[in-house]
């Protein structure tokens, strides 16, 4: 009984020297009004794969958001965000017709740095997300003369 009362103690004044806070939430695009795709290929407008050399980057979408969790994030405190109305904004903005090579990184904020208090369970957590990706247009640039 006595090794696990060591460990258990162990575990805790690991958890409390070291804290772990942060964000947690879902990413949704619901509403998108563009096709959205993490590899470098979409679907063109006749519902064929529509390869690099068949389309032309027009802009770089750019989206930011946090999440905030309590409970060492156990518990968001936004459990979804949805970034729909912004991805649509940026696409329309230049022309765009979808949205591809999409890429999805999240850091800790530094509010998380405050380890004493990340040891408590009620002290907020956060996640920088940032989210990343080519707008592209079908047809491919025309030659240079």
């Amino acid at each position: 009984m006595v090794p696990l009362m060591k460990v258990g103690l162990s575990s805790i004044g690991l958890a409390i020297l070291i804290g772990c806070a942060g964000g947690r939430t879902n990413l949704q695009f619901n509403e998108a009004k563009y096709p959205i795709s993490l590899s470098p290929t979409v679907l063109g407008r006749d519902g064929l794969v529509l390869f690099p050399d068949e389309r032309t980057v027009v802009g770089q979408l750019h989206l930011e958001a946090k999440a905030w969790g309590i409970a060492w994030a156990a518990i968001p405190l936004r459990p979804n965000t949805d970034l729909s109305k912004e991805l649509n904004s940026q696409v329309h903005k230049v022309g765009g017709e979808a949205v591809v090579n999409l890429r999805i990184t999240s850091r800790q904020c530094g509010i998380n740095h405050a380890w004493i208090l990340s040891t408590i369970p009620l002290w907020p957590g956060c996640s920088r997300i940032t989210v990343q990706g080519d707008i592209i247009r079908e047809g491919a640039l025309p030659p240079k003369q």
